[in-house]
C-alpha cells in the first residue's frame, strides 16, 4: 500500500461525506488497534475515534477552509480525482476510502505487517459497530464487483472467524493480483491482503497472542508522546524506519523495481540503529489547530554513520540577528558538523561509491593530492574551522514560478577567515563557477547552464507501491538541488543561497526594529516554544504557514507543479507527479479550479517547532496556531 493512500484514508476519514448515509457515535472502544495488531506491524496509522476527529476538524480554521464556498468546485474536483486515485487501493482490500467512511462508527486502523524477509502484508480495521445493514450492503456490492473482474470467491476459517477469499487467475499482461480477504465480526470488519497478516490479526481478537501494543520500540515511543499530554489523541501512527521501506519495496512487482534496495545500503551504513518512529497528531487542542509529537527511538549503540546523527541541545537556537522580518521562514539546528564528517563515509560509500569501502577516503585523499584538484585537506582547511549552528532561511520572489522560492543554508564559521580561504582554494578553479565581488564580500556563484526542457524535478526517492515503475536514474535528467548557487563567508557564516540576489538581499543591513527577532509573529512563536518547555533544544523552526505554503500552492494552480525547483516542491512531486512515459512528470490533482490564495491565506496560521536530543533518540513537537491568536 503507497504512501499516499495511507494519506488519502486518513483525510477521507475526517473530510468525506456521504449523501443519505448517517453516522453513528461510538460510546465504547471496540478494538483498540494497537492490542489487535502483531508485533510484526512496520507501519501503522491509527484513528481512535473517527468521529471525534472530524467534529474537531470542522471546529478548526483548517476545517472551515475544507468547508469554504469558495472552495466547493475544487472540492468535488478533487474527490471525483482521489476516486480514480482509490483504484490501487480498492485493488489490494476490495473496496474504496470512501466506502469505508460510510461504515464507520469509531475507530479506524491500517497496518503493514512482516511476515518474512521479502513478505508483508497489509490489513484494515474498521470499527462497524450498529452498521451491520449497511456492511453487508457494501460486502454484496463489492463481491459482485470483484467476481465481475474474475475473483473467485470462496470461504475459508481463520483463527476461528469465516473468512470469505478472493483469488485472481495470473495474467501474462499484467502482474500477479494478490488475494483480498474479508472477515466480519459483530463489532469489527477487516481487509486484508494477505491471509497470514489477516490470521495474526483475527488471532488478537481473543487476546491471545503477543501485540504491537506490548512492543518495546513501539511502548517506548507511546509512552513518550503520552507523557507529554494527557488528553487522548486524534491520530496515532508509528514505524520501523528500515522494515517499511522494505514493506514499500516488496509491493513493486519484482521485474518492475529498481535494481539497487535503499534499504540495503542504509542497512549497510548503520541506519538500522533508527529502530521506530512514531507520533501522534491532536486536533483543536487549547489554542491549537494542529499539535504534533514524534519521537524518533534510537536508544543506541549508534554505528557506523548514523554518529552522524549528533544534535547538541542548546539554548541558543534563535534566529540570526541579521535575518530581515519579512522571510516565510527559518529553521535553527545544532549539529556536531566535525562528528557528522568523520562518520559520512560508509554513507557516501554505499550511495555514491555503489557499496564500495574506502570510496569516501579516496575522495578526500584526491581532493588533497590530486595536481589536477583544488589541493584541499577539507577536514583540517574547512570542516575543522565550522561551529555547531545550521540555520536554513525560506522566502520567495514574485510572480510566482517555478523558480520563485529562495532558501539560505548558513552555517557558523568559528574562523571565517580560514573558511573563507578554504572556499576560494575549493572553487577557484572551477569552470562552472564564476567569482563576483560585493562590498567586501567575494561570492562564488553558480553559471547556470542555457535551459532545457526538464524531464523531472523531484527527489530521488524509493518507489511506492501502487506506483507505476520509473525509469532507472541514468535514463532521467535529474536537476542540481541548488542549480544557481552562491557561496559567501560574511556576518560569522558559511552563507549557501540558492540564488544571488537572494544572497545579496540577506547582506545587505537592516535596521533593528526590521529584524525577524523583533517581529510580533516571531515572539508569539517563540515565548509558545518557550510555555511548551522548549527552553533548551537541537532544533527550532519558525514560518508563516501563509507564506511558507503560497508558492507551492500557486504552482498547483497554474499546473506547473512538476517543474518546481524547490525542496518542499520536489518533494511533493515524488508523491503527487507521475512520469508520462516520456520522462516528463504531470500532477494527478488539478488545481484549476482553487480559488485566490487570498481565501486560504485567512485560514493559516503561524507554525512552530522544536526538538530535543534525549536518552533514547529525539522528540520534537511542532504546532500550527490559530490566525488569530495572541498570547
Amino acid at each position: 500500500m503507497r504512501i499516499t493512500t495511507w494519506i488519502c484514508v486518513t483525510l477521507c476519514a475526517v473530510c468525506a461525506r456521504v449523501e443519505g448515509v448517517g453516522v453513528v457515535a461510538s460510546t465504547r472502544p471496540s478494538l483498540p488497534a494497537d492490542s489487535v495488531f502483531p508485533p510484526q506491524t512496520v507501519g501503522f496509522i491509527q484513528i481512535p475515534n473517527v468521529n471525534e476527529l472530524e467534529a474537531r476538524w470542522n471546529r478548526i480554521e483548517l476545517g472551515k477552509l475544507f468547508a469554504d464556498p469558495a472552495l466547493k468546485p475544487f472540492r468535488e474536483d478533487l474527490q471525483k480525482q482521489l476516486q480514480s486515485r482509490h483504484t490501487g487501493f480498492k485493488r489490494r482490500l476490495g473496496i474504496t476510502p470512501a466506502e469505508v467512511r460510510a461504515i464507520l462508527s469509531g475507530e479506524l486502523a491500517i497496518g503493514m505487517i512482516q511476515l518474512g524477509a521479502d513478505r508483508f502484508g497489509t490489513v484494515l480495521a474498521a470499527d462497524v459497530r450498529s452498521r451491520a445493514k449497511e456492511v453487508q450492503a457494501l460486502l454484496a456490492k463489492s463481491a459482485e464487483a470483484l467476481r465481475a473482474e474474475g475473483a473467485t470467491q470462496s470461504s475459508v476459517e481463520i483463527a476461528g472467524h469465516k473468512a470469505t477469499v478472493f483469488t485472481f487467475t495470473k495474467a501474462a499482461d499484467r502482474p500477479p493480483r494478490r488475494p483480498i480477504l474479508w472477515v466480519l465480526t459483530s463489532d469489527t470488519l477487516l481487509l486484508a491482503d494477505d491471509s497470514v497478516a489477516l490470521e495474526l490479526v483475527v488471532a488478537n481478537l481473543g487476546g491471545s497472542q503477543p501485540t504491537l501494543a506490548q512492543d518495546e520500540v513501539y511502548r517506548a515511543i507511546v509512552e513518550r508522546c503520552q507523557s507529554d499530554v494527557a488528553s487522548p489523541t486524534q491520530i496515532r501512527w508509528f514505524i520501523r524506519p528500515m522494515e517499511y521501506l522494505e514493506a514499500i519495496r516488496s509491493y513493486v512487482p519484482a521485474d518492475r523495481r529498481r535494481r539497487d534496495s535503499w534499504v540495503a545500503g542504509l542497512r549497510a551504513a548503520g541506519f538500522d540503529s533508527l529502530r521506530g518512529i512514531g507520533g501522534t497528531w491532536h486536533v483543536g487542542e487549547g489554542d491549537f489547530q494542529l499539535m504534533h509529537r514524534m519521537m524518533i527511538y534510537a536508544p543506541g549503540p549508534l554505528e557506523k554513520s548514523a554518529k552522524m546523527l549528533n544534535f547538541p541541545n542548546t539554548r541558543e537556537l534563535v534566529p540570526l540577528e541579521w535575518v530581515p522580518r519579512d522571510v516565510a521562514g527559518i529553521t535553527c539546528l545544532s549539529c556536531n558538523i566535525q562528528e557528522a564528517f568523520e562518520h559520512v563515509g560508509p554513507l557516501f560509500d554505499q550511495f555514491i561509491g555503489e557499496g564500495e569501502e574506502g570510496v569516501w577516503e579516496d575522495v578526500l585523499d584526491s581532493l588533497k593530492n590530486d595536481p589536477e584538484g583544488p589541493q584541499i585537506d577539507l577536514r583540517s582547511e574547512l570542516i575543522a574551522h565550522l561551529g555547531q549552528r545550521v540555520v536554513m532561511i525560506n522566502s520567495y520572489e514574485e510572480p510566482i514560478g517555478p523558480q520563485s522560492e529562495r532558501v539560505l543554508f548558513a552555517i557558523e564559521a568559528r574562523d571565517p577567515e580560514r573558511v573563507a580561504q578554504a572556499l576560494r582554494k575549493t572553487l577557484e578553479n572551477d569552470k562552472e563557477i564564476e567569482r563576483r565581488q560585493f562590498g567586501e564580500w567575494v561570492i562564488w556563484e553558480t553559471v547556470r547552464k542555457p535551459e532545457e526542457p526538464k524531464r523531472s524535478v523531484r527527489l530521488e526517492m524509493p518507489t511506492l507501491p501502487g506506483r507505476a515503475a520509473e525509469p532507472e536514474p541514468s535514463e532521467v535528467d535529474r536537476s542540481p538541488l541548488l542549480p544557481n548557487a552562491a557561496i559567501t563567508v560574511a556576518k560569522g557564516y558559511l552563507l549557501i543561497a540558492s540564488h544571488y540576489e537572494f544572497l545579496i538581499r540577506l547582506l545587505r543591513p537592516v535596521e533593528v526594529r526590521n529584524t525577524l527577532v523583533r517581529s510580533v509573529d516571531w515572539l508569539i512563536v517563540d515565548e509558545t516554544i518557550r510555555s511548551l518547555g522548549g527552553e533548551e533544544e537541537c532544533l527550532r523552526i519558525f514560518y508563516r504557514a501563509d507564506k511558507r505554503y503560497r508558492p507551492t500552492y500557486e504552482m498547483i494552480r497554474q499546473g506547473k507543479m512538476p517543474e518546481s525547483e524547490s525542496l518542499l516542491g520536489r518533494f511533493i512531486n515524488t508523491l503527487l507527479t507521475e512520469e508520462d512515459g516520456e520522462g516528463f512528470r504531470k500532477p494527478w490533482i488539478d488545481g484549476s479550479k482553487l480559488p485566490d490564495f487570498e481565501i486560504v491565506r485567512r485560514h493559516l496560521g503561524l507554525v512552530g517547532i522544536f526538538g530535543r536530543s534525549e536518552k533514547d533518540g529525539w522528540f520534537i513537537k511542532g504546532f500550527m496556531l490559530a490566525p488569530t491568536f495572541s498570547p
